[in-house]
């Protein structure tokens, strides 16, 4: 068998899977600032709605308190998406205690892209940060994107200095 098909299918199969946990349903990212999850992909095509919280891309814990205050104010009967590093285990913990469904998703959204564009190695992808990546690409969010992406954010949290 050729491992290189296995691989394809097997993350195809994974992809699958994740996007049952939300389908149909309206969602609430939690990201750092350049993160943008789905976007020039199809990850989260099958949702219901996405509305985004952009926080701080470094060092998030800073502005804990703010962060998971808007993740309660905005993320009742939604379910939370949080990528921010460590700060989302321990958000998505503390919301699990509040009674909120939240979701540690990690780098699936970056590790699908690399899938995507048949990547070898850990990439800079042209819009994002990437702190696995040892360069950096411009950050500037793809024109084709720019408006949907720009349209689903309801809050911007700044990091403190």
């Amino acid at each position: 068998m050729d491992l290189r098909i296995n691989l394809k299918t097997g993350v195809r199969k994974t992809v699958g899977n994740l996007k049952k946990i939300w389908n149909d349903q309206d969602i609430l990212i939690i990201e750092g600032r350049y993160s943008r999850l789905g976007v020039g992909n199809d990850l989260f095509s099958n949702a219901k709605s996405i509305e985004r919280i952009l926080c701080p891309e470094k060092n998030a814990f800073r502005v804990y308190e703010e962060i998971y205050e808007a993740a309660q104010r905005y993320g009742q009967n939604k379910l939370i998406l949080a990528a921010l590093g460590p700060t989302a285990t321990i958000l998505c913990y503390d919301l699990a205690k509040a009674g909120l469904w939240a979701v540690d998703i990690g780098h699936i959204d970056i590790e699908y892209m690399w899938f995507l564009r048949k990547a070898t190695e850990k990439i800079s992808i042209p819009g994002r940060y990437v702190n696995e990546a040892e360069q950096q690409e411009s950050f500037d969010i793809p024109q084709k994107y720019a408006e949907g992406y720009i349209k689903s954010i309801i809050l911007q949290i700044p990091g403190s200095a």
